[in-house]
């Protein structure tokens, strides 16, 4: 294991991250031979921000394969850019971020017929098409290659039924059918976990079309580190997308409830979302602006591992709603995986994976359980960095070169070379 080094950069300076991890060299790469496919890579997101899809595009340039990536147009980089041997296509959209659903699906048609026409005017130039939802229908922008016999991956990261259930209660009959079509559509379905694997055979997908890869840190940019004792008062940290159903505002309560406790404690919230001008004026109405510092937005995946390692223990405090009885977090295995311990809400899909001896659950939305979470890591250090250690066990059989090889043996079977 790596260990943490005195000089980590200070979480209110995040632009000293950007870079320091992934400039190492990975060992190994094409096998001998090996002749590489041009693949593309679909994704409503910005790439550099999301873990998901850059790791997924950089283990097939690993590889030895050629990867373009239609993505968000990031302000301030070129429409066309060379990030880490991924070309990255910049397709001027914006992206949307509110509750109106109209607007979402404004932006979502938007992307999807910049991507269409790209994928139509070069339907033989890809040996596959990798789409990665939300929004599922996304796949359907591969229909050219789909006609000139070019295999199509769906990757879900979420299933659009449960998003809609959480952000507007129901769920619109045109939602379910455009999900469904979408998973039979595509040649094979990628997921994040062994949950929505079976939420996805159950809604009429092969039991043998649907493979899992965990949502697991790459290596590269998320050393393995060996668990250190918090500090007293401790330093919390969540980076990610500002949602209310991520659960920030329970967190802010829960810093009120403990600052007089436990004075000098702090909560570090690293991302951008739509809930975060509610979340400032709630930070501002409990006079928190001591305890509780915001970013002015998203980072890009480079920069988190330094400002983790700043950090002292790592919070994941969604609330209950359908979406999140179904999540794995990806901050949750980042923070495991660099030796912190973890306050995290409980739900089914992580009870899989976690024991109460690895992190320390609370239930959804309770705010004093949160707040005791933090009381009982801040008096009893030692047994937060014995859990953070337990913890790290998930990695003995996911750690990301095994979870790679999985994908890229899918790719092989999709795809040969």
């Amino acid at each position: 294991m790596a260990t943490d080094t005195a000089d980590a950069p200070s979480l209110d300076r995040p632009h000293d991250a950007i870079g320091a991890v992934r400039a190492r060299v990975e060992p190994g790469g094409p096998p001998p031979g090996y002749v590489g496919r041009h693949v593309c890579s679909v994704a409503y997101t910005h790439y550099r921000s999301d873990p998901r899809v850059r790791r997924e595009a950089e283990a097939l340039r690993w590889r030895g394969d050629h990867v373009t990536v239609l993505a968000l147009h990031e302000a301030g980089s070129p429409l066309v850019d060379d990030v880490d041997g991924v070309t990255v296509i910049g397709l001027p959209v914006e992206r949307h971020r509110s509750h109106d659903v109209g607007g979402y699906l404004t932006s979502y048609g938007r992307f999807f017929a910049r991507a269409a026409a790209h994928l139509t005017r070069h339907p033989r130039r890809y040996a596959f098409v990798h789409v990665h939802s939300l929004p599922e229908a996304m796949v359907f922008a591969a229909f050219a290659p789909k006609l000139a016999r070019r295999p199509v991956v769906l990757d879900v990261h979420d299933l659009s039924t449960e998003v809609y259930a959480s952000r507007i209660g129901t769920v619109p009959a045109f939602v379910r059918w455009a999900e469904r079509l979408s998973l039979r559509f595509a040649d094979r379905v990628v997921t994040v976990h062994d949950d929505y694997r079976d939420r996805i055979i159950a809604r009429g997908v092969r039991r043998d079309a649907v493979t899992v890869v965990l949502n697991t840190p790459d290596d590269r940019v998320f050393p393995l580190l060996e668990p250190v004792t918090p500090k007293r008062p401790p330093t919390l940290i969540y980076h990610g997308t500002i949602v209310e159903r991520y659960g920030l505002g329970v967190a802010v309560r829960a810093m009120a409830e403990v600052r007089h406790r436990i004075p000098g404690v702090r909560l570090e919230l690293i991302g951008g979302g739509d809930f975060r001008p509610e979340l400032a004026r709630l930070v501002a109405e409990l006079e928190l602006e001591e305890s509780v510092h915001l970013s002015e937005g998203s980072l890009p995946v480079d920069a988190i591992p330094d400002l983790v390692r700043a950090a002292d223990v790592g919070v994941v405090p969604f609330v209950d709603d359908p979406f999140t009885r179904a999540i794995l977090p990806t901050k949750l295995l980042e923070y495991v995986r660099m030796g912190r311990p973890v306050i995290v809400s409980r739900n089914p899909v992580i009870e899989r994976y976690f024991g109460d001896e690895d992190v320390y659950f609370v239930e959804p939305g309770d705010v004093s359980g949160v707040a005791l979470a933090i009381e009982q890591i801040n008096a009893d250090p030692t047994e937060a960095a014995q859990r953070a250690t337990r913890a790290q066990r998930f990695f003995d059989e996911h750690a990301w070169p095994s979870v790679r090889a999985n994908f890229l043996a899918l790719t092989d079977e999709v795809a040969p070379r």
